[in-house]
Protein backbone atom coordinates (compact mmCIF):
# COMPACT_ATOMS: atom_id res chain seq x y z
CA UNK A 1 0.00 0.00 0.00
CA UNK A 2 1.35 3.50 -1.24
CA UNK A 3 -0.04 4.93 2.40
CA UNK A 4 1.91 2.41 4.28
CA UNK A 5 5.02 2.40 2.67
CA UNK A 6 5.28 6.34 3.17
CA UNK A 7 4.66 6.12 6.62
CA UNK A 8 7.56 3.32 6.58
CA UNK A 9 9.83 5.75 4.98
CA UNK A 10 8.83 8.66 7.12
CA UNK A 11 9.59 6.97 10.28
CA UNK A 12 12.85 6.20 9.02
CA UNK A 13 13.68 9.99 10.34
CA UNK A 14 12.91 8.98 13.86
CA UNK A 15 9.80 8.65 15.90
CA UNK A 16 7.03 10.23 14.73
CA UNK A 17 3.37 11.55 16.28
CA UNK A 18 -0.37 11.00 14.42
CA UNK A 19 -0.44 14.82 13.79
CA UNK A 20 3.10 14.66 12.34
CA UNK A 21 2.41 12.30 9.80
CA UNK A 22 -0.59 13.40 8.83
CA UNK A 23 1.01 16.63 8.17
CA UNK A 24 3.55 15.73 6.53
CA UNK A 25 1.45 12.51 4.05
CA UNK A 26 -1.98 14.47 4.09
CA UNK A 27 -4.44 12.51 4.11
CA UNK A 28 -6.84 12.47 7.51
CA UNK A 29 -6.14 11.48 10.98
CA UNK A 30 -8.72 8.30 10.87
CA UNK A 31 -7.10 7.11 7.81
CA UNK A 32 -3.47 7.66 8.41
CA UNK A 33 -4.44 5.87 12.27
CA UNK A 34 -6.08 3.21 10.14
CA UNK A 35 -2.54 2.44 8.49
CA UNK A 36 -0.70 2.87 11.78
CA UNK A 37 -2.90 0.20 13.19
CA UNK A 38 -2.14 -2.34 10.50
CA UNK A 39 1.60 -1.76 10.66
CA UNK A 40 1.84 -2.67 14.21
CA UNK A 41 -0.40 -5.31 14.16
CA UNK A 42 2.08 -6.42 11.14
CA UNK A 43 4.94 -6.02 13.43
CA UNK A 44 6.61 -3.61 11.42
CA UNK A 45 6.20 -0.24 13.69
CA UNK A 46 6.12 -0.08 17.64
CA UNK A 47 4.66 2.71 19.71
CA UNK A 48 4.93 4.33 22.96
CA UNK A 49 2.26 6.47 24.70
CA UNK A 50 4.32 9.57 26.25
CA UNK A 51 0.98 11.05 28.62
CA UNK A 52 -1.75 11.99 26.16
CA UNK A 53 0.81 11.58 22.69
CA UNK A 54 1.32 8.39 21.59
CA UNK A 55 4.74 7.95 19.54
CA UNK A 56 5.31 5.39 16.76
CA UNK A 57 8.72 4.57 15.44
CA UNK A 58 10.08 1.53 12.95
CA UNK A 59 10.38 -2.03 14.74
CA UNK A 60 13.89 -2.68 13.16
CA UNK A 61 15.63 0.84 12.00
CA UNK A 62 17.62 -1.15 9.50
CA UNK A 63 13.71 -1.86 7.65
CA UNK A 64 14.16 1.68 5.65
CA UNK A 65 17.51 -0.27 4.10
CA UNK A 66 15.63 -3.29 3.13
CA UNK A 67 13.07 -1.59 1.47
CA UNK A 68 15.65 0.41 -0.70
CA UNK A 69 17.82 -2.85 -1.49
CA UNK A 70 14.08 -4.45 -2.58
CA UNK A 71 14.27 -1.34 -4.94
CA UNK A 72 10.45 -0.58 -3.41
CA UNK A 73 11.16 2.98 -3.33
CA UNK A 74 9.56 5.28 -5.13
CA UNK A 75 11.84 7.24 -8.05
CA UNK A 76 12.31 10.81 -7.69
CA UNK A 77 9.53 12.56 -8.71
CA UNK A 78 11.20 14.21 -11.82
CA UNK A 79 11.94 10.39 -13.13
CA UNK A 80 8.47 9.85 -12.20
CA UNK A 81 7.31 12.64 -14.63
CA UNK A 82 9.60 11.13 -17.36
CA UNK A 83 9.29 7.50 -17.00
CA UNK A 84 5.07 8.85 -17.51
CA UNK A 85 5.90 10.90 -20.44
CA UNK A 86 7.70 8.11 -22.17
CA UNK A 87 4.75 5.76 -21.16
CA UNK A 88 2.34 7.86 -22.63
CA UNK A 89 4.21 9.47 -25.75
CA UNK A 90 4.55 5.27 -26.67
CA UNK A 91 0.75 4.68 -25.99
CA UNK A 92 0.31 7.84 -28.71
CA UNK A 93 2.39 6.78 -31.19
CA UNK A 94 1.54 4.84 -34.27
CA UNK A 95 3.47 1.03 -34.41
CA UNK A 96 6.20 1.17 -36.45
CA UNK A 97 5.78 -1.20 -39.64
Amino acid sequence: NPTRLAILLTLQTGEQRIAGLTTQLGGSQANISAHLTRLRQSGLITSRAQGRAVYYRLTQPELGLLLQAAGLLPAPAGQQAAEENDRTVRKTQPPDR
